[in-house]
């Protein structure tokens, strides 16, 4: 009887371990990757919007005069 409760408490810390150690959310990585991207191309993030790796970008594409 006790191997069986050494191993679940073994299991018990090791769940809680991952739980409270995971990497984060793809969804956060990603946004703070296109953010840092776009920031240094020097590209407003107002309407970037992150849903798992969907990545939706919206905005009004400015005009440009050559001379």
């Amino acid at each position: 009887m006790l191997p069986v409760v050494i191993a679940a408490l073994i299991t018990a810390g090791a769940c809680w371990f991952c739980a409270s150690h995971h990497a984060p959310m793809i969804q956060d990585d990603i946004l703070t990757r296109t953010r840092e991207v776009l920031g240094s191309a020097k590209i407003a993030t107002a309407g970037l919007t992150v849903d798992g790796r969907d990545v939706v970008l919206r905005g009004v594409r400015g005009s440009r005069e050559v001379s």
